[in-house]
C-alpha cells in the first residue's frame, strides 16, 4: 500500500518495485507511479526519469513492466510538479 510520504529514488537501486500511488522524487522532479490503461502501453518511466549524463536515476532504476514488477502491473510514474 502506498502512503503519504515522497520517497526519494537513489540511482543505485536496479527495478525497484513502488506501489501504484505511491509518491516518489526522480531526479528532483515529483511523480506518483500509476497504473497504466490494460491494452495500453506504457508511458515507461519517460516523464519523470529523464536522464542527462549528469542524473543517476535511469529507467533500469524503476521497475515499469508487468514482468519486473510483483504485483503484475504495467505502470508509469506520471509528473506531478517538482
Amino acid at each position: 500500500m502506498a502512503n503519504g510520504n515522497i520517497f526519494v529514488v537513489a540511482g543505485n537501486g536496479i527495478l525497484v518495485d513502488y506501489p501504484v500511488g505511491q509518491q516518489l522524487s526522480i531526479n528532483g522532479r515529483h511523480c506518483v507511479v500509476t497504473e497504466a490503461k490494460e491494452g495500453a502501453t506504457s508511458e515507461t518511466c519517460k516523464q519523470c526519469a529523464v536522464t542527462p549524463n549528469t542524473r543517476p536515476v535511469s529507467c533500469k532504476s524503476l521497475a515499469c513492466g508487468m514482468y519486473e514488477r510483483k504485483d503484475g502491473k504495467e505502470v508509469y510514474f506520471k509528473y506531478i510538479g517538482l
